[in-house]
């Protein structure tokens, strides 16, 4: 009697297999196309929400445009703003460089369908990574419309060979160009700075 039924069992689990393996594929090619359902549901309407390891990103495909990363982030729907503690930021080129931004608290504001960063502040050991170089400023702020950086204030910039300083920095993020307003001082190590390095970049 149990013999006669063995095929249909058999049947009954490949389905089921089949199925879950369905399922999970669909699912991550949903996290994948749509990376932004998280980031809706959790910023659902509501006057404000706490959200630990708080994390933003944007692809383009399978590669990362870029990414916001927080410990911690308050979201204030009436402003449609976070505050976010412990911030790392991220860019990525064409080529798979990326340019870093850090810093200890700020503000995000994102587009209204999470695909753009409108604008970000960041204040507190704010550093900027770009090439094997460190750039410390006071306060950085980065505006998505023209694609870039801004920080006022006392710049020191660092690395293999190079020590620069100046007041007031602007980053255009697209053309991979860093600008010093003024008050420039630089050392130069021969022989130490990094190959590949160009003034022209600056």
């Amino acid at each position: 009697m149990m013999t006669r039924w063995l095929p249909w069992i058999a049947l009954l689990l490949t389905a089921a297999i089949v199925a879950s393996v369905l399922v999970g594929v669909w699912y991550k090619a949903r996290r994948r196309a749509e990376p932004w359902v998280r980031a809706v549901e959790v910023l659902a309407p509501g006057v404000t929400q706490r959200v630990e390891n708080f994390e933003r990103r944007k692809f383009e495909g399978n590669r990362l445009v870029w990414e916001v990363r927080a410990e911690e982030a308050e979201y204030s729907e009436e402003k449609k703003e976070a505050k976010i503690r412990e911030v790392s930021a991220r860019w990525v080129m064409d080529d798979g460089r990326a340019l870093a931004l850090q810093g200890a608290s700020g503000s995000l504001r994102l587009s209204a369908d999470f695909r753009k960063i409108e604008e970000l502040w960041l204040r507190g050991d704010v550093t900027l990574s770009w090439a094997g170089y460190r750039l410390q400023v006071e306060a950085a702020e980065y505006r998505g419309q023209a694609n870039q950086i801004r920080a006022p204030g006392r710049v020191v910039m660092s690395g293999p060979g190079l020590r620069v300083e100046g007041q007031g920095l602007t980053v255009d993020v697209a053309r991979e160009r860093l600008s010093l307003g003024g008050r420039v001082e630089m050392s130069i190590v021969p022989g130490e700075i990094e190959e590949g390095f160009s003034h022209d970049s600056l």
